[in-house]
């Protein structure tokens, strides 16, 4: 099990992603915290449960690939 960020853009009603997935909710959420600091359509974000492979950490405010 992993975790993904997910996003809701502004006027939009479906959550989205992409393949970055994390050990923890907690980077999860912390990269979607950061994420939201560059995008400005991003109204939302969350850490949801994948049952794709970890592919990223994150590490000191960034997402480092593994």
């Amino acid at each position: 099990m992993s975790f993904k960020t997910e996003i809701l853009a502004f006027h939009e009603t479906k959550w989205v992603s992409n393949g970055v997935r994390f050990a923890t909710a907690d980077e999860a959420e912390a990269a979607g915290q950061e994420l939201s600091m560059r995008w400005f359509a991003l109204d939302q974000w969350r850490a949801a449960e994948s049952d794709e492979p970890v592919n990223y950490k994150f590490e000191n405010g960034k997402s480092v690939a593994l």
